[in-house]
């Protein structure tokens, strides 16, 4: 039975724990044929029984071994290659993020040429994209439901609990690669609402709702009611 021990070794390491329990069977039928050979008759002398028995406990000890070194090797496996992945997707969120903080900070200054006030704004969109990787990080970089990136997206204007934000629509999963640009836009929204729009009066109130048109297709909707009388705009 000894001579068989190699060969579970490696039906454990390359077959897997299935190779290794038919091997093992495969040399116990083997060397129980070969005895018989050599006694003469079919039955086994009882003095056989307990090499027998000790083949398939040594044999079990082999092939459970060889499980948990492959498992062993393939997690290790698998975390390289996760690192990898990460590292990957962390330099491309870096990219993505200078991208959109150069972009915020010349849409900005385009727009608002005193200093002060831009400085405001350019504070407060950066962090309300701080805020938006915040959502990505807590979610340790999966996919988000919408829901939850509305109400973090829209906390620093209104509270959902006062009633003057409505949300509604069923928990749509986001892609990590939508978060950061759907709750800047969230934020801009929410930000002329405060100042121009619903929020920006006693009795204001903004409504959210979306729904799944298709696949990989949402349709939001954006409205506010109660708010001041809209007027057309002063300047381009």
């Amino acid at each position: 039975f000894v001579s068989y021990f190699p060969l579970l070794l490696v039906a454990g390491l390359i077959g897997g724990a299935r190779a290794g329990v038919t091997c093992l069977l495969l040399g116990l039928g083997l060397g129980s044929y070969f005895l018989a050979e050599r006694t003469g008759f079919w039955t086994l002398p009882a003095r056989v029984a307990p090499a027998m028995i000790a083949y398939l406990i040594s044999g079990g000890l082999i092939v459970w071994l060889c499980q948990l070194v492959s498992r062993a090797f393939r997690s290790e496996a698998e975390s390289r290659r996760q690192e990898k992945q990460l590292i990957l997707e962390l330099q491309h969120r870096v990219k993505n993020t200078l991208a959109i903080v150069q972009a915020i900070a010349r849409q900005t200054l385009h727009a608002h040429t005193d200093k002060s006030l831009f400085e405001t704004v350019f504070t407060d969109r950066l962090i309300a994209l701080g805020r938006a990787h915040n959502v990505l990080s807590d979610a340790s970089w999966r996919e988000v439901t919408l829901p939850s990136l509305v109400q973090r997206a829209l906390e620093p204007f209104a509270d959902p609990a006062t009633g003057r934000l409505v949300l509604d629509g069923e928990p749509v999963a986001l892609s990590p690669d939508l978060i950061v640009d759907l709750a800047l836009c969230l934020h801009e929204l929410g930000a002329n609402a405060t100042k121009h729009g619903a929020l920006s009066a006693q009795g204001g109130q903004v409504n959210i709702r979306w729904r799944s048109l298709a696949e990989d297709r949402v349709e939001l909707v954006w409205m506010e009611s109660g708010g001041p009388r809209v007027t057309p705009p002063t300047r381009q």
